[in-house]
């Protein structure tokens, strides 16, 4: 009977050790699966902020590889710093035309366009060479109205061809105006 007893307690020995052994064994694994998860989650995270790191160098490398370009673009837009630049440029146009130009008014209209009106005077040619001029400006601009006037300034018929003045008034909106 003692042999009996000591068998059965070996066994129910054997039998707890191996119930705590397998319990171990599946609080380790559970454990193990946690810190894997948590180090996968690490390294996504890893992942994606190196992912951003090397975006910002590409943006950053962007910047500085377009900043020429980006330069020229700004330079077709004209802020309110900047208007004073535009009207001589408009100024030099009459000149070179042969037609001069003198503002009547500047305005910013909805904050987003600025509006010049001028007058000129010259002859047909000049006038007209002066309106080319505008319409190739780099800038984005709308002539919004044109009123030419033939005017003599001439009595005698020998001048009367080379003596016609024409008098005009534009109106004209810049619409590649920024208002910062």
């Amino acid at each position: 009977m003692i042999k009996n007893k000591t068998i059965w307690i070996v066994l129910v020995l054997l039998i707890l050790i191996n119930i705590g052994g397998t319990s171990l064994f599946s609080y380790m694994l559970y454990r193990i699966s946690n810190e894997r998860n948590k180090s996968d989650d690490a390294l996504a995270k890893l992942s994606t902020e190196l992912k951003k790191g090397s975006d910002l160098v590409q943006l950053a490398d962007a910047l500085e590889n377009t900043a020429s370009e980006r330069q020229k673009i700004e330079s077709y837009f004209v802020d309110i710093k900047g208007s004073a630049k535009f009207l001589q440029i408009l100024q030099s146009y009459g000149e070179k035309a042969g037609a001069p130009v003198r503002l009547n008014n500047v305005d910013v209209e909805n904050k987003t366009l600025l509006r010049i009106d001028f007058s000129t005077q010259g002859n047909f040619e000049s006038i007209y060479r002066l309106t080319e001029l505008l319409e190739s400006t780099p800038y984005v601009a709308d002539i919004k109205s044109i009123s030419m006037n033939k005017v003599n300034i001439s009595t005698d018929k020998k001048d009367k061809q080379d003596g016609q003045l024409w008098s005009a008034s534009l109106s004209i909106n810049l619409l590649s105006f920024i208002n910062k």
